[in-house]
């Protein structure tokens, strides 16, 4: 079994749930996130310490456990940042672009490459 995300653009010693890609059976994640209570749910809500959500949900699951990284497995762009590797445009060995935060695609439609490949 075996999981593997998208590291933090621009803290890369962290994870994030850009995107993940799962092997085998994670189904205990999604059993022990359902039977959590709402006041349990409420702590994962607030943005404490840059970690928040599903993302910290996974990751405190994870904790100790090894989990790959897309930049591990295939380059440090294979999921590029648009803010970080892709302002000045593509390089040509991204297999996907994120948009984190604030300036989502449709935001950006100015920029050619990206009204090319969204739209």
């Amino acid at each position: 079994m075996c999981l593997q995300w998208c590291h933090e653009f621009h803290q890369p010693h962290l994870l994030c749930s850009t995107a993940m890609a799962w092997t085998g059976d994670h189904s205990h994640i999604w059993h022990s996130m359902h039977e959590m209570t709402p006041k349990r749910r409420d702590q994962y809500d607030k943005w404490e310490g840059k970690r928040i959500g599903d993302q910290a949900y996974i990751e405190d699951c994870k904790r100790g456990q090894h989990v790959d990284t897309f930049r591990d497995l295939f380059g440090e762009r294979s999921i590029a940042s648009y803010k970080v590797h892709c302002k000045g445009g593509l390089h040509g060995d991204e297999a996907a672009v994120a948009f984190h935060g604030a300036r989502k695609m449709d935001d950006l439609l100015h920029v050619d490459w990206i009204r090319e490949n969204w739209i």
